[in-house]
């Protein structure tokens, strides 16, 4: 039996955030000659989301790991710098977190 990946809930948390009313963001990486590579310009470690509410304007930056996941050095950097300012910062673990990342999307 297949163990989910993250990125199979990325797809959830997508689709539910949707329909709750919150716009996303998610940079998706892509294979290439030299491996899997998000091609974006920065710091490495940003987040796998930013949600913004249609209605309330809420922000939220999120980050996904498995069971298994680990939060990276540069990661890190980037949810503590997060954490200072008024929007939600979050690392969602999957699928433990499940119910409270309906929770938290359904409340906008």
């Amino acid at each position: 039996m297949r163990v989910p990946t993250e990125l199979d809930y990325t797809d959830t948390v997508i689709a539910m955030a949707r329909a709750f009313g919150w716009l996303t963001m998610h940079q998706r990486p892509a294979r290439t000659s030299k491996g899997w590579r998000t091609p974006v310009s920065g710091n490495k470690g940003f987040f796998d989301f930013v949600l913004i509410h249609e209605k309330t304007g809420a922000v939220i930056f999120a980050e996904l790991k498995t069971e298994r996941g680990v939060v990276s050095a540069d990661q890190r950097r980037w949810i503590a710098a997060a954490e200072k300012s008024p929007n939600r910062t979050v690392v969602w673990v999957v699928p433990r977190d499940m119910d409270e990342i309906e929770r938290t999307l359904r409340g906008g």
